[in-house]
């Protein structure tokens, strides 16, 4: 969705690190996400609590400070090792009980940028 895009973009300039962590393969979103200057690209993911712990070590931020969107009973245990654990409007059942932040996006249709735009918003990083 180039809704996302543009805000992963802008938090990429703005100086906020940005992974993608995912159960999916695919090339062509793959090659988008790197043209976005994404550096962290997580695709094929068996276990996702294991790549987000690598991602910590070598991104040196700390799991408090990391929004993760999730949208799957596979990203439940991820999203509770989170400070902000957000999901899209049409989330599982699962997903929803344990997020702060829903958005009131479905996935796919914007609910990256809602959650990107709110947190770049609260630094005084969205003009």
């Amino acid at each position: 969705n180039t809704r996302d895009g543009y805000a992963l973009k802008k938090a990429l300039k703005e100086g906020f690190k940005v992974a993608i962590i995912t159960k999916g393969k695919s090339p062509g979103v793959k090659d988008r996400l790197k043209g976005l200057g994404i550096e962290y690209i997580y695709d094929a993911v068996v276990d996702k609590s294991k790549v987000l712990k690598e991602f910590v070590q070598k991104s040196e931020t700390q799991l408090s400070n990391i929004l993760y969107m999730g949208d799957d009973v596979a990203d439940v245990e991820v999203l509770k090792m989170v400070g902000l654990p957000a999901c899209p409007q049409d989330a599982c059942v699962d997903v929803i009980n344990i997020s702060k932040f829903i958005s009131a996006h479905k996935g796919g249709e914007g609910a990256v940028r809602d959650v990107v735009e709110r947190v770049l918003r609260l630094h005084g990083k969205w003009s």
